[in-house]
């Protein structure tokens, strides 16, 4: 009967190691939503100064935008979670193919493809749209 009673509490402990590990891999929607949060916080004034100063110092908008992409591709690198991921790296697609496109502008800027431009943008706006829709933010 003891061994019986042995045999059974350690099935309950490695039962319950296992789902704990398990469980413990798992990225919440919440968490990953803030982690990419938490990650990006500092470096989001890049973004928007990278924007607003585009037209006025194209150069250095391109620069903020770069450093900006590496910090929010870092964040989207560590989130594990499936929606949030999907929608992270979509948003680091978009701002990679607009700061592309804006590198473009600044080397050329008597050919600006403006429609291209515009493009990415809305496109850029629409991907972090989603990320914040999908983090209800």
């Amino acid at each position: 009967m003891k061994k019986n009673a042995a045999a059974f509490l350690g099935a309950i402990a490695i039962s319950g190691l296992l789902l704990t590990g398990c469980a413990g891999g798992a990225q919440s929607k919440e968490d990953a939503c803030k982690l990419i949060q938490s990650e990006v916080t500092e470096s989001a004034s890049q973004l928007q100064s990278g924007l607003s100063s585009l037209s006025s110092d194209p150069e250095a908008a391109v620069s903020q935008l770069d450093d900006f992409s590496g910090t929010f591709k870092a964040a989207a690198d560590k989130v594990t979670n499936d929606e949030v991921k999907t929608a992270a790296n979509d948003s680091v697609k978009a701002l990679n193919d607009f700061i592309d496109v804006a590198k473009t502008a600044v080397d050329d800027p008597q050919n600006v493809d403006q429609t291209g431009l515009t493009d990415s943008l809305t496109k850029l706006q629409d991907e972090f749209t989603t990320l914040g829709n999908t983090c209800s933010l």
